[in-house]
């Protein structure tokens, strides 16, 4: 298991984990698995309609909201904002 990010609060723990499963007649198979425990913001508990999208803007690395433990889900998205998530989201260096 690795440790949770260090971007991240607290309350918010992300770890891998790999399985290994062998059998006879066959090796071992490897499955990856990553759990994510707790609320990344704040201001998005996990009753919020698009909870799922903004966890999975953040363990992609698009964004990581406006502060450590707030996403402003109510904010404008400025340009340079969306510039930013966009390069991140396919992965262009700025």
């Amino acid at each position: 298991m690795t440790a949770p990010s260090a971007n991240c609060s607290a309350t918010h723990w992300d770890f891998d984990v790999t399985e290994q499963v062998a059998a006879d007649d066959y090796g071992p198979v490897s499955f990856d698995y990553t759990y994510h425990v707790g609320e990344s913001f704040n201001d998005v508990p996990a009753s919020y309609m698009f909870y799922a999208y903004f966890e999975t803007l953040l363990h992609s690395g698009v964004t990581a909201g406006c502060t450590a433990s707030t996403y402003c889900p109510n904010n404008n998205v400025t340009r340079a904002q969306m510039v930013k998530f966009l390069a991140n989201a396919w992965q262009f260096e700025l």
